[in-house]
């Protein structure tokens, strides 16, 4: 026995053994680009997804934080628990209408609630 294996025993015994490692299916990655006056209706009909278990999102760099508006351009990442994850880029051709609270949909409303509080 060589000097170094007697050094690499002690964390080959901390790995797990091939047999154990779960089997990983690889994970759905889709595209969305909201390019209409309102990309939040846009996104509820064009969403198809399942739940949404994560919601990351991020505003245009050019983009002052404002309680009271949402950003014209963002980009967000959503990861469903069906194991999907959703890429999603606002990038309207024209002015967007603020949504309300009212007729937001799930998805929306955590997206448009997350670019509040960015």
């Amino acid at each position: 026995m060589r000097r170094r294996d007697l050094f690499a025993l002690p964390a080959a015994a901390l790995l797990p053994a091939p047999a154990a490692l779960p089997a990983k299916r690889p994970r759905k990655t889709v595209k969305l680009l909201l390019d209409q006056a309102d990309p939040y209706a846009q996104l509820e009909h064009l969403w198809h997804f399942g739940v949404p278990a994560k919601v990351f999102v991020r505003a245009h760099p050019a983009w002052w934080p404002s309680a009271l508006e949402l950003p014209d351009r963002w980009q967000a990442w959503v990861e469903t628990r069906d194991g999907v994850t959703v890429l999603i880029s606002c990038l309207p051709r024209e002015g967007t209408v603020t949504p309300s609270a009212g007729r937001t949909g799930r998805v929306s409303s955590l997206i448009a609630s997350s670019l509040r509080t960015a």
